[in-house]
């Protein structure tokens, strides 16, 4: 990133600028998609956090969750 004065010291005569108007641009590549196969079987084998309220409760759900595969995720 950087200043307005290091950003305008960039510009060329090609240059396109285009007013925000005090608006954000953020740059970036978002690739949202998943491989079925792949996405089911990690949710069915992830310990799931939602809707977990206190300490407690997270540590009953571990020690069922541990009691019953060999392995954690999540």
């Amino acid at each position: 990133m950087g200043t307005d004065g290091e950003a305008v010291a960039l510009r060329g005569s090609g240059t396109l600028v285009i007013d925000l108007k005090g608006r954000t641009v953020m740059a970036g590549l978002n690739d949202s998609h998943l491989h079925l196969i792949r996405g089911g079987l990690n949710y069915k084998l992830k310990l799931r956090w939602e809707g977990v309220l206190s300490l407690a409760e997270a540590r009953r759900m571990l020690k069922g969750y541990a009691d019953c595969t060999d392995y954690l995720l999540g």
